[in-house]
C-alpha cells in the first residue's frame, strides 16, 4: 500500500503500485569466424556466486574493448572486431588500413596478419617477432602460475600435506625436472571482478599467494578455444610525490653516447624469405602522402649512412642499440642537451646480425645484509626505487614512479629465472592522478599516431626506421608516419619530431576526436542515496550531508547539461519531483520496496543550473521532515535497483549514505557471527553473505554506472564486505567511518573534507583503460575496483584521481633477444565538461639474466603493494591465516633463493641484499595490519575497510598506511628546510624507525599514518618545548581532544608547520591531526603503530626475523 502524507513546505502526490518491468541481463558471446554473437539468457552468465561465466561480456560493451580504432588483423586476445551495440565510444573507420588476408592459417595460431614489405634491407638469422596466438588454457581448473608452466611439484610439508610450501610461488625446478616448456599465454584473471569464475579455496598443497601452475595439456587438445568462445581463464583479483615514500626520477646521464626518444631499443623486423631487403615499402595506413625526407638525407641500401653520424669505434654498424656493443655507461653527471634532432642523430643499425645485449650495469652499491645485525633498515631518507637504466639514458623519459613503476626495475628474461626469485612481477598504475601539464600534458593532435596491428600509441620508446617509418616498441611491426607529423603548427614549418610532446613525454593526454565516440558525450549525471533512519538523524549524518551538498552545489564538476536527482530511503523510498515547473519540492513515497514502481520517472532528474533554488529548499527542509522518525530499518537494495532504472540510458553516478545494516526489502542482510576467537585464525572469513550487491553492480556497470559508498557505524555491524561490492564491482570507491557521532570534531571534520573533495573533484564517465605489453609479456592478475570486460580492457563507469590499479605479469616468450620490454596504460573517458579523452603512460624496463643486476633492481615498496594485494585475495577467498603464512613463507622462500643463487656460501643464514633489506620490516608491518591481524579488538567491518583501501588505494598513498613515517619534531630546526633543484622549499626531516627504543622520554614526535597524523608528546618533555610547538604552558595543560596547534613567531613552530604542510599537500585526500599525551586515553592510536616493538597484535621486530631464521634452518 502506498503512504500518502503532508509535508510542510512539499506537495505531495499520490502514487500507485505498478509491477516493475522484470529486469533482462543479456551478453553476447564472442562469434566464431564468419559467425554471429548469439544471445544467451541471464541464467547462463552469472554464476551461484554472482559471477559473469568465463566468455561473456555484459550487454551494450565492446567485445574486443578497443579504446581506439580496432586493428585490422586478430590481436592477442583473439576477439572478433569490436561491436557497436550500446558502446559510448566508436572504432575508428578501418579507410585508411589495408584489408586483411584470409585464408592463411597456421594450426594452433590465428590467421596471420597480411605480408608486408620491409623498409629496408634485413640479415636472415635476425630474430623475426612471433606470431601472434592465443595461449593455450591449463588442461585442469587449477590456473596458471605467472612465469611458469610447469605443474607444481610434490614435496613433503608440514603436517601431512603433500605439495609446495605455501608461499609466493612454487618451488623452482630441480635438475631432474629438466627444462621447463614453453609457458602458454594466458588472458588475465581478476578474482571475482568480471568475467571469470571465483576459484575454490586453495588447499594446504597450493599454498602461497599466487596459485600452483597448470598441467601441461594434453596432448592433441590444442591451442585455441572451441569457436565463438573465449579460452578458460585463470582467477584473478580485481599507486608517489610525496609522504613515506616519495620516488624521485632517476637522475640524468650526460655525455656523447645520450640516446634520446626513439632510439633503437628493440630488435630489427623480420627478413625476407631470401634475406634480402626490397626498397622502401610504399605508404599505408596513416597518412597516404608522406612528406619528403629530411635535407641531407637519402636511401643509398645497406651501405647508406647518410647525414648520419659515423659509428663509435669498434662497432659494427652504425650508432644505435640494434646489433652493436651497447655504449659505454653514461657518467653521473647532469644530462647534456639532447641533439636538434634526437631520433635522427644515432638511429638504429638494422642491418646487423648480433643479438641485442642488455645494458644494465651492476649496482656498485648492492650488497648483501646481514638482517640479524643490520636492526636499523630503514634509511633516514625516504625509500626511492632503484635507477632505471636504458641504454643511452632512455629511463628519464620513463614516468614518474607516483604515476607508473614496476616491481623489478631489470626484467628477467624467462619465467623460469623469474620463478627462481619466488617474486612478483607487476606494475602499479595512477593513471587518473591529479599531475600539472609539464608531468602529463594535454595536446590536440590532427591524427594521434598509433601502431595499426596493436594499437599502441606512439611514445618515446618507438624506432624511427627513416623519416616516414617508425616501429612499434610492443609488436615490432613497422608503420607510416602521417603526412603532416614534422609539421609545426606554430611556426608553420618542418619542426623537430623529439620536441613533440607524444615523443619527448611518456605521459601524455590526447583530446580525441568523434571518432572517438558513437554518441555525444554523456552529460554529468549525479544521483544521491541518502538513508533517513533513526541512525541516520541520530549520529547527525543526514544534517551534515545536506550541509556539505548546500556548501558545494556550485562547485560540483559539468557543464550546462548537469543532472541531479536525489532519493531517501528507511524501510520506505521517497522520490523528489524537483522540476522548475512546480512552486516548492513535491515528495512522493513507495512503501512497497518489494515491487518497485518509480512515479513521475521524467522528472526525478532535473537540471542542475536551472533547479538550484527547488533543490537547496529541499536539502534545507531534508533534515527536519525526518527528526523525529522512529524507523530503524534500512531498504538499500531496492533504492539500488530504482536508480539503475532511472539512469541505465544515459549512466551517471550514484552517491549512497548508509548508516544500518539493509535488513529489509532486495539485498536483505542478517547479523552474522563475524568475530571469532582469535585462536579459530582459520574462521574468520571475509567473504560476502550474499552475491545480490555484485550481481547488481555487474548491471550497473554494463549501464555506465557506478556507485559509491559512505558507510557509517556506532558500534554496530553493517556488513560492509557484502554491501562494498557494489562500488568494487562497478568501479566505485568505498568510504567508511566507525564509531561515527557529529558531536567528534575528529569524525565530523574528516567526512565533511572528505565528502567536500568527493563531490568537488574532477571525474571521469564512460572510462575504459586497456594494458598493452611488449610481446612476449602478458597481464595475468588485476587489482583494483573494476569489471573486466576482456582479457586486457577494465570497465571503468566512473574514474576519479584517487583510484590506483595493480596488474601481475607474466613471462610467457624468452626475451634474451630484447634489450627492452614496455608496458602502457591508455585511459579513455569522458570529461566532465564533454571532452572525450585520451590519457597514455608508457614504462620502458631493461631486461637481463642475470641475478645479481635482477636483485639489485629490485623495488621493494612496490613488491610490499603487490603482496599485500595478493593477501587479501588469499583471505578473501581462503581465510586470514592462510594470508598470513604465504607471507612469511614469501620472506623465506626469498630469501634461499637470493641465497643459492647470489649471496656468497659462507654468508650468514639470514641474507638478503640491500634492494630487500626492508621486506621482513614491511611484512611484519603487514601481519599486524588490522586487514590481516589476529587481534579480537579489530572489528570485522574495520577489516573489511582495511582491505578495501590495499586493493583501490594508490602505492604512494598506501605505504603511510602499512608503515607510517615517523619524525622527531623537538630535533627539528632551519637547517632541516632546503630548496630542491626546482626551487621548491621543503622540511627534510630524518626518518625514524617504528621502534619504542626510538621515542625518548623527553621528546615530541610526529607520526604520518597516511590518513592521520598523531603528535606524541612525551611524560618529561621540557616546558619550554611543548610551548614553543604546541602553544600551551606545560605537559599537563595539553586538552585532551587537541586536534590543531597554532603558528606562533618562534623556529621550532614555523618548521614544524612547514612539514605538516607538505605531508597534507602531497595527499589528495584529508589528513586529520591528533595531539596525544603519553598517558591519555588515546595512546594505543600512537603505541600500536609502534610496529617493530611487540604490541598485541604481534611479536617484536627481532622476534620476528628470529622466527624466520629457524624457519631458514629447517
Amino acid at each position: 500500500m502506498t503512504l500518502l502524507f503532508l509535508i510542510p513546505r512539499l506537495q505531495i502526490q499520490p502514487t500507485g503500485n505498478a509491477l516493475s518491468s522484470g529486469m533482462q541481463w543479456m551478453s553476447i558471446r564472442p562469434p566464431p569466424p564468419g559467425g554471429s554473437g548469439t544471445v544467451q539468457p541471464p541464467s547462463r552468465l552469472l554464476s551461484s556466486s554472482g559471477q559473469v561465466a568465463s566468455g561473456h561480456a555484459l550487454p551494450g560493451q565492446n567485445l574486443a574493448g578497443h579504446t581506439g580504432p580496432p586493428p585490422p588483423h586478430p590481436t592477442k586476445t583473439g576477439l572478433p572486431p569490436p561491436s557497436s551495440h550500446g558502446a559510448p565510444w566508436a572504432s575508428e573507420p578501418p579507410k585508411n588500413l589495408p584489408p586483411s588476408s584470409s585464408g592463411h592459417t597456421v594450426s594452433g595460431q590465428l590467421p596471420l596478419p597480411p605480408p608486408m614489405q620491409p623498409v629496408v634491407s634485413y640479415n636472415s638469422n635476425v630474430r623475426m617477432p612471433p606470431p601472434l596466438s592465443l595461449g593455450q588454457p591449463p588442461s585442469s581448473g587449477q590456473p596458471l602460475m605467472p612465469g611458469s608452466g610447469q605443474p607444481p611439484s610434490s614435496g613433503h610439508v608440514p603436517g601431512g600435506v603433500q605439495g609446495p610450501r605455501p608461499g609466493l610461488l612454487p618451488t623452482p625446478p630441480t635438475s631432474a625436472q629438466g627444462l621447463l616448456p614453453t609457458p602458454p599465454r594466458q588472458p588475465p584473471s581478476v578474482s571475482g571482478h568480471g568475467i571469470l569464475p571465483t576459484p575454490p579455496p586453495p588447499t594446504a598443497g597450493q599454498g602461497g599467494l599466487l596459485p600452483p601452475p597448470a598441467r601441461p595439456p594434453v596432448s592433441g587438445q590444442g591451442l585455441l578455444p572451441a569457436p565463438g568462445q573465449l579460452p578458460s581463464h585463470p582467477p584473478m583479483t580485481g599507486a608517489t610525490s610525496a609522504g613515506r615514500y616519495p620516488m624521485a626520477p632517476p637522475p640524468g646521464v650526460s655525455g656523447a653516447a645520450v640516446m634520446t626518444p626513439g632510439h633503437g631499443l628493440l630488435p630489427p623486423p623480420p627478413p625476407t624469405v631470401s634475406g634480402q631487403g626490397p626498397p622502401p615499402p610504399q605508404p599505408t595506413g596513416i597518412g597516404s602522402s608522406l612528406p619528403p625526407p629530411p635535407t641531407g638525407w637519402s636511401y643509398r641500401g645497406p651501405e647508406s649512412t647518410g647525414s648520419r653520424p659515423p659509428p663509435p669505434p669498434g662497432s659494427t654498424g652504425g650508432g644505435g642499440m640494434m646489433g652493436q656493443a651497447p655504449p659505454p655507461p653514461p657518467p653521473t653527471s647532469a644530462m647534456a642537451p639532447p641533439p636538434s634532432h634526437p631520433h635522427m642523430a644515432h638511429p638504429p643499425n638494422p642491418h646487423s646480425t648480433q643479438p641485442q645485449k642488455p645494458t644494465v650495469p651492476a649496482d656498485p652499491e648492492l650488497r648483501p645484509v646481514n638482517i640479524m645485525e643490520a636492526r636499523q633498515v630503514l634509511p633516514q631518507t625516504p625509500l626511492v626505487p632503484p635507477k632505471i637504466s636504458l641504454p643511452g639514458g632512455l629511463g628519464v623519459f620513463n614516468p614518474p614512479p607516483h604515476i607508473m613503476c614496476c616491481t623489478m626495475n631489470a626484467v628477467p628474461t624467462t619465467s623460469s629465472l623469474l620463478g627462481k626469485m619466488k617474486l612478483p612481477l607487476a606494475i602499479h598504475i595512477h593513471p587518473y592522478k591529479d599531475v600539472s601539464m609539464h608531468e602529463c600534458p594535454v595536446i590536440h593532435p590532427s591524427t594521434i599516431v598509433r601502431c595499426r596491428v596493436c594499437r599502441a600509441y606512439i611514445n618515446p620508446f618507438v624506432v624511427f626506421i627513416d623519416s616516414r617509418h617508425w616501429r612499434c616498441n610492443l609488436c615490432f611491426r613497422p608503420n607510416a608516419l602521417p603526412e603532416d607529423f614534422d609539421y609545426n603548427a606554430q611556426t608553420g614549418k618542418r619542426g623537430d619530431r623529439g620536441m613533440r610532446m607524444e615523443i619527448k613525454r611518456s605521459s601524455v593526454e590526447y583530446i580525441a576526436s568523434s571518432e572517438y565516440m558513437l554518441r555525444p558525450p554523456q552529460p554529468c549525471v549525479y544521483y544521491f542515496i541518502i538513508d533517513v533512519s533513526y541512525n541516520s538523524v541520530n549520529s547527525g549524518v543526514l544534517a551534515l550531508t545536506c550541509r556539505c551538498l548546500l556548501d558545494c552545489l556550485g562547485r560540483v564538476p559539468g557543464d550546462a547539461r548537469t543532472l541531479v536527482g536525489f532519493l531517501t530511503v528507511d524501510s520506505s523510498l521517497h522520490f523528489y519531483n524537483l522540476s522548475i515547473g512546480n512552486s516548492q519540492p513535491q515528495m512522493m513515497v513507495v512503501s512497497d520496496v518489494d515491487d518497485i514502481f518509480i512515479p513521475s520517472p521524467d522528472s526525478l532528474l532535473v537540471n542542475l543550473k536551472e533547479s538550484k533554488d527547488m533543490i537547496r529548499t529541499l536539502l534545507e527542509d531534508m533534515p527536519g521532515i525526518f527528526a523525529e522518525t522512529p524507523i530503524t530499518e534500512c531498504a538499500l537494495g531496492a533504492a539500488l535497483q530504482v536508480a539503475e532504472k532511472l539512469l541505465h540510458s544515459i549512466g551517471g553516478r550514484v552517491t549512497v549514505i548508509q548508516t544500518c545494516l539493509p535488513t529489509t526489502g532486495p539485498g536483505a542482510l542478517k547479523n552474522r557471527d563475524v568475530n571469532p576467537p582469535a585462536t579459530k585464525k582459520d574462521t574468520i572469513n571475509m567473504a560476502p553473505a550474499s552475491d545480490f550487491y555484485k550481481k547488481l553492480a555487474l548491471d550497473l556497470s554494463s549501464q555506465q554506472i557506478a556507485v559509491d559508498l559512505f558507510a557509517f557505524s556506532s558500534s554496530q555491524f553493517i556488513d560492509l564486505s557484502t554491501i562494498s561490492c557494489v562500488s568494487k564491482f562497478s568501479a566505485g570507491q568505498v568510504f567508511y567511518y566507525p564509531d561515527f557521532h557529529h558531536s567528534q570534531h575528529t569524525s565530523r571534520l574528516r567526512y565533511e573534507k572528505d565528502f567536500t573533495r568527493y563531490l568537488t573533484r574532477k571525474i571521469g564517465f564512460e572510462a575504459v583503460m586497456r594494458i598493452r605489453c611488449t610481446e612476449g609479456i602478458s597481464l595475468h592478475t588485476f587489482h583494483g575496483n573494476f569489471f573486466v570486460r576482456s582479457t586486457d580492457l577494465l570497465s571503468l563507469p566512473n574514474t576519479n584521481p584517487d583510484h590506483g590499479y595493480t596488474i601481475s605479469l607474466s613471462i610467457d616468450e624468452n626475451l634474451k633477444d630484447m634489450s627492452t620490454v614496455c608496458c602502457q596504460a591508455a585511459l579513455l573517458y569522458t570529461s566532465s565538461r564533454g571532452e572525450r579523452r585520451i590519457r597514455v603512460h608508457t614504462l620502458c624496463l631493461p631486461v637481463s639474466s642475470q641475478p645479481s643486476v635482477l636483485y639489485s633492481k629490485l623495488n621493494v615498496v612496490a613488491i610490499t603493494g603487490v603482496l599485500a594485494n595478493m593477501a587479501v585475495d588469499r583471505a578473501t577467498s581462503s581465510s586470514i591465516g592462510d594470508a598470513r603464512d604465504a607471507l612469511l613463507n614469501t620472506v623465506v622462500d626469498c630469501t634461499k633463493m637470493y641465497r643459492s643463487q647470489v649471496a656468497s656460501a659462507n654468508c650468514p643464514p639470514f641474507t638478503l641484499p640491500s634492494s630487500l633489506a626492508q621486506l621482513p620490516l614491511f611484512v611484519l608491518s603487514l601481519l599486524k595490519n588490522p586487514a590481516f591481524t589476529l587481534s579480537s579488538r579489530i572489528s570485522y567491518d574495520v577489516r573489511a575497510q582495511t582491505m578495501n583501501l590495499i586493493k583501490s588505494t594508490p602505492l604512494s598513498y598506501l605505504m603511510p598506511t602499512i608503515y607510517p613515517s615517523l619524525y622527531a619534531l623537538h630535533s627539528l630546526t632551519e637547517q632541516n628546510v632546503v630548496e630542491t633543484e626546482t626551487g621548491e622549499t621543503v622540511v627534510q626531516a630524518p626518518l625514524l624507525q617504528l621502534s619504542p627504543e626510538n621515542t625518548s622520554r623527553y621528546g615530541i614526535f610526529l607520526m604520518d599514518c597516511g590518513h592521520s597524523m598523531y603528535i606524541w608528546v612525551s611524560s618529561d618533555a621540557p616546558d619550554a618545548l611543548v610551548s614553543k610547538i604546541l602553544g600551551v604552558t606545560n605537559f599537563e595543560a595539553i586538552p585532551e581532544d587537541m586536534t590543531t596547534i597554532p603558528v606562533q613567531d618562534n623556529e621550532s613552530s614555523r618548521v614544524v608547520h612547514m612539514l605538516l604542510k607538505q605531508i597534507s599537500l602531497s595527499r589528495q585526500h584529508h589528513v586529520s591531526l591528533i595531539v596525544i599525551r603519553e598517558r591519555s586515553q588515546k595512546r594505543l592510536l600512537f603505541v600500536e603503530r609502534l610496529l617493530d616493538g611487540k604490541t598485541d597484535n604481534g611479536t617484536s621486530y627481532y622476534e620476528f626475523i628470529s622466527h624466520i631464521l629457524r624457519q631458514l634452518g629447517k
